[in-house]
């Protein structure tokens, strides 16, 4: 600005000294001012336009800082229970916004003033749906922290959110913070048993089973969690100890639990033997103490059946199959296709005629498998 400033003056003087008329020199400045005046409108105008497009950020909060506002009176401070309303609203959509408020509560130690379960049941649910079952095992450890005791039916929905994803860990981490807290209950019990054998720990299992057991009349169904644990360890003995439990409390033993310790007593060579003695055992065992559904069924027989077909022991797996249709039971494709299997694998191709007119006599439909079976013994045995 210093510069073109200083402009007017030395061209007056550049002016002044030319061989120039006086009035040619003064049409000359006033020309030379009117330029540098549309040059300064030009370079202002320009530099305005420039200035308000590439304010820095800072310099737009700087100027809104120092613009005097008019000041609104805020509105109260919300209490604890109506940001938990706000936070349970955000749950449902935004759960991290939601969570951010949350953990503020807990900061402040509002959360301890917050009245009702539904608040914290909130939080759980979305976290489980979210897939962040830790945030929902904070929770719990605040409401531990707090002295807050979960009512039973609070606990039960928890459980059965985390079971529905199949968290059995969080289920027993759960337990292990109130069970000591809750009276017995039935479903928090079974619920807590099953998720415990999941995770292999199945003496806990038992043990809440057994509570249980002390306070509800309950179905044998409840002990398959545990059965089956059994069998992922091949444990035979503690299956069929366990069953023995049940029945000396005179409990109607249920027919999918006592093929599921057969199955595990099937898969040990040692245990075959105590196969049919149990077998006869329950035979009597149900006619005393009947449960909904015939404890032995067909099932029962194919699992011994194929037990002994393994052996190779074709008399006995002809045996037991006169027995099935003496307790009154229909064999069916399983039955036949495994008693064909035995008489082929041991060349018993004589045998293995009786058993297809057997299983023509009983009406049970030729399949693939039965048919295939018939065939590699028709090939064995050259009878093309």
């Amino acid at each position: 600005m210093a510069k073109i400033l200083v402009f007017v003056p030395v061209v007056a003087a550049v002016t002044a000294q030319s061989p120039m008329s006086p009035r040619e020199g003064i049409k000359s400045i006033l020309t030379e001012l009117i330029v540098v005046l549309v040059f300064l409108g030009t370079w202002s105008l320009t530099r305005y336009f420039m200035t308000k497009k590439e304010k820095p950020d800072e310099l737009k909060d700087a100027e809104l800082a120092m613009t005097p506002v008019k000041v609104k009176k805020t509105a109260k401070s919300k209490s604890p229970d109506e940001l938990a309303e706000v936070i349970v609203k955000l749950c449902a959509e935004q759960f991290t916004r939601g969570l951010r408020m949350y953990r503020e509560m807990v900061k402040n130690d509002q959360d301890k003033l917050v009245t009702g379960d539904g608040f914290f049941m909130s939080l759980i649910e979305a976290s489980v749906r979210v897939g962040k079952p830790d945030v929902a095992l904070q929770v719990l450890d605040r409401m531990l922290d707090n002295g807050t005791v979960p009512t039973p039916s609070f606990v039960e929905s928890a459980l059965k959110l985390f079971a529905a994803r199949k968290l059995h860990s969080e289920c027993v981490a759960v337990w292990k913070k109130f069970g000591d807290q809750l009276p017995p209950h039935q479903v928090i019990l079974s619920c807590v048993a099953v998720a415990a054998c999941e995770i292999g720990q199945a003496e806990l299992g038992k043990q809440l089973l057994d509570i249980a057991l002390a306070n509800f009349v309950m179905p044998s169904r409840e002990w398959l969690a545990v059965m089956r644990h059994h069998a992922r360890k091949h444990d035979w003995r503690s299956a069929v100890a366990d069953m023995k439990n049940l029945m000396a409390h005179k409990m109607p033993i249920d027919n999918i639990l006592f093929n599921t310790v057969l199955a595990v007593c099937a898969a040990n060579e040692e245990a075959v033997d105590e196969m049919p003695a149990l077998l006869t055992e329950m035979k009597t065992y149900q006619k005393e103490y009947p449960a909904s559904e015939p404890t032995v069924d067909i099932v029962t027989y194919n699992t011994l059946l194929k037990a002994l077909a393994r052996r190779g022991d074709v008399k006995a797996c002809f045996e037991l199959f006169e027995a099935v249709s003496t307790d009154g039971l229909q064999p069916d494709d399983v039955s036949f296709s495994t008693l064909l299997d035995v008489c082929i694998d041991e060349d018993e191709h004589q045998l293995a005629s009786v058993a297809l007119e057997r299983m023509s006599t009983h009406g049970v439909q030729m399949n693939t498998i039965v048919m295939t079976t018939l065939m590699k013994g028709f090939v064995r045995s050259k009878r093309l």
